[in-house]
């Protein structure tokens, strides 16, 4: 039986019939299916959606969410139901107090001010790995906006746009330092549209070898000097070790000398890591392989600042490179 049959059992709106989520679900959901999750579901309403839940993931724990005591009757055994509002916040720091859900659909209230709020405080203890839905994204549009809305001083379709937005310029972005955006920014790692409703994917837990590790010897073996500039763009995009992201632009300057781009990159990596005078030169040696290109700015404007900054510092020696970006240059 498919999710949409299971769903027209039981006589929820996510099915074909109305809403039309559960065939999106049915290859969405598919990876959890046989695992031992915790399911929340904000809205309980009659009952339908927890037992196709409960029929459709047999190893879950699943909570239903809802303001209407009645609602404790659709308990069964795997199946609790909390009652409480989702703009409340320490009664959703109860519910997360000892449980950490793989998955969170919020088909509440329906109101923009509760929607984002309750994302707010419950994507961030969202296991790694899981799925975050809102669901009824059409009351947001058309006649029902306004009633919608709430307090919210954005609409949910801008407030998702707005995720969405900084996930398409994540590679050129970085993370702000810190609170809720910043966190937001580097976590979520999916907003999947559906008619209607939004998936929202967390990352994976990080492994514990980092990229530059892992990579390493494969790009050793690929010869292209292309993938250490892209590595060290992944080092300094995410406040990686600087040394080495020197070292790997070591490599690839050794790769293809006359490779201008890789000078330029080698340079700002020197300059990050604190040798100024090395970085100034090798930006030099950058502008003279560029030839007439060396007139365009990103070679003589990169260079105009290195100098502006070495003006701006008191006399003294220069810090000493560090002992990776040593060892990378007496083997290159």
């Amino acid at each position: 039986m498919t999710l949409d049959d299971l769903g027209i059992l039981h006589g929820t709106d996510k099915t074909s019939l109305f809403n039309d989520y559960l065939q999106a679900y049915e290859d969405i959901f598919s990876p959890f299916r046989d695992r031992a999750i915790t399911l929340w579901e904000i809205g309980v309403a009659e009952g339908g959606s927890l037992k196709v839940w409960s029929e459709y993931f047999p190893k879950a724990q699943i909570l239903g969410i809802d303001n209407n005591p009645q609602c404790k009757q659709y308990e069964s055994a795997r199946v609790q139901v909390a009652i409480g509002s989702q703009d409340d916040p320490e009664f959703l720091a109860d519910l997360f107090r000892d449980a950490t859900p793989d998955i969170i659909i919020d088909d509440g209230s329906h109101r923009a001010d509760h929607i984002q709020f309750t994302f707010d405080r419950l994507f961030p203890v969202l296991a790694a790995g899981g799925l975050y839905v809102i669901e009824d994204l059409w009351l947001h549009a058309g006649n029902t906006a306004a009633q919608t809305r709430g307090r919210a001083a954005v609409t949910v379709p801008e407030f998702i746009g707005a995720l969405a937005g900084r996930l398409m310029v994540r590679r050129i972005e970085a993370a702000d330092d810190g609170g809720l955006p910043g966190y937001l920014f580097r976590t979520i790692d999916r907003v999947q549209l559906i008619s209607g409703a939004v998936v929202i994917s967390k990352k994976q837990a990080p492994s514990p070898v980092p990229l530059w590790e892992k990579a390493y010897p494969v790009i050793e073996k690929s010869g292209h000097p292309i993938n250490w500039y892209y590595l060290s763009t992944h080092i300094l995009h995410n406040r990686g070790p600087l040394d080495i992201a020197v070292a790997v632009m070591r490599k690839a300057v050794a790769q293809d000398p006359g490779n201008p781009t890789y000078r330029l990159r080698l340079a700002d990596c020197l300059e990050r890591s604190g040798s100024l005078g090395e970085a100034i030169s090798v930006a030099e040696e950058a502008i003279k392989l560029a030839g007439d290109e060396g007139a365009a700015s990103p070679y003589r404007d990169f260079l105009a600042s290195l100098l502006r900054k070495r003006q701006s510092q008191p006399p003294g020696p220069e810090p000493e490179a560090s002992h990776s970006a040593r060892h990378e240059r007496r083997q290159d």
